[in-house]
């Protein structure tokens, strides 16, 4: 019998969020009293499939945080580096996990579902990501704003989180690409492995404005 391989979920939670208009990390906003950050934690934390999780904190948000997971068992809190890559590499670097999941914390509409979905896929690539099919027609451009072509929409994604790797995968390419990229999957489509995309919900949107927080409550709310 083959032994199960067991996965850490890495949710990064430092982020400027400059464009969030409040002189507060938006991944401490309050929703019904509960921390943004904590609707994904929690949906990790009660998967059975998810045997640790490394939250990637600010400097000055670390106090807040570990007040707020207080009594959580196999969470690591880690301190953020200077520059997102720097982040991952570090969480990466804490686990030794087969594979890794790893989630923006201003997602908090994240659904068992995905988790479960990932997991299944990862066994036969060594990177799956969450996407939807994009709504609108797509235009491939030069640089000088000329169309090159348009793609049938029906092959057209956009990407979201949460994404899984295989962690050893996940680590070689970034220690051969500095890329500091916010989509990890393409990292691995740089050096020819082969990603899957598994279909997600549009609710799953990342809290940037004060407008997608609001939109993240009605859907908590439909949840």
């Amino acid at each position: 019998m083959l032994k199960k391989k067991k996965t850490t979920a890495i949710i990064l939670m430092a982020g400027k969020s400059s464009r969030y208009n409040k002189n507060i990390n938006k991944n401490l906003e309050l929703i019904k009293k509960k921390p943004l950050f904590m609707y994904s934690l929690d949906v990790f934390y009660n998967n059975k499939n998810i045997d640790k999780i490394i939250l990637v904190v600010k400097k000055e948000d670390l106090d807040e945080v570990n007040k707020d997971i207080k009594g959580y068992e196999n969470v690591l809190v880690l301190e953020s580096k200077s520059e997102r890559e720097a982040s991952l590499v570090e969480a990466l670097n804490n686990t030794d996990t087969d594979n890794v999941i790893i989630h923006d914390g201003a997602r908090p509409v994240i659904k068992a579902s995905y988790i479960d979905a990932l997991l299944n896929e990862i066994k036969k690539y060594k990177g799956v990501t969450m996407g939807v099919i994009s709504k609108d027609n797509i235009k491939i451009c030069n640089s000088d704003e000329e169309v090159l072509r348009t793609p049938k929409r029906a092959n057209t994604w956009v990407v979201q989180h949460p994404q899984c790797f295989n962690r050893e995968v996940l680590l070689d390419v970034m220690e051969k690409d500095k890329t500091n990229t916010k989509d990890d999957a393409l990292l691995l489509e740089k050096y020819g492995y082969i990603v899957k995309v598994v279909e997600g919900d549009y609710s799953n949107i990342k809290v940037t404005t004060l407008e997608d927080l609001e939109k993240a409550k009605k859907y908590l709310d439909e949840e």
